[in-house]
């Protein structure tokens, strides 16, 4: 653990000390060819994937707003019934509330658009 220097003054400014800064290191030119671009791709690493998303969506996203701007009166239902969802859930104490109520919006969605 560090001591606390008992004579330091801290009303009175530190004086600047005179200490060489070190030069940044000059740039190279470093020419890579497009194989060993490829060769140390992130894609082709096997550690970066860790930070890649774990999720994946199966679905269409692009579907359901074409599906809900044909029919309004749909997405507004699903809305409605998502949160209602979503309030029951929170009430019930469940940490994945607004996850699960979009399930229960889809559901709505897939069962009521046919």
């Amino acid at each position: 653990m560090t001591e606390i220097n008992p004579n330091l003054n801290p009303v009175q400014p530190l004086k600047a000390t005179n200490e060489p800064v070190p030069a940044p290191p000059a740039p190279t030119d470093v020419k890579v060819s497009e194989q060993q671009m490829n060769e140390y791709s992130l894609a082709n690493m096997p550690q970066a994937a860790i930070g890649q998303s774990q999720v994946r969506f199966a679905g269409n996203i692009n579907a359901d707003v074409q599906e809900f701007m044909k029919n309004p009166e749909l997405c507004a239902q699903a809305m409605e019934i998502g949160d209602l969802a979503e309030s029951r859930y929170e009430a019930q104490g469940d940490s994945e509330a607004a996850l699960k109520a979009l399930n229960v919006s889809k559901a709505f969605t897939d069962e009521f658009a046919k």
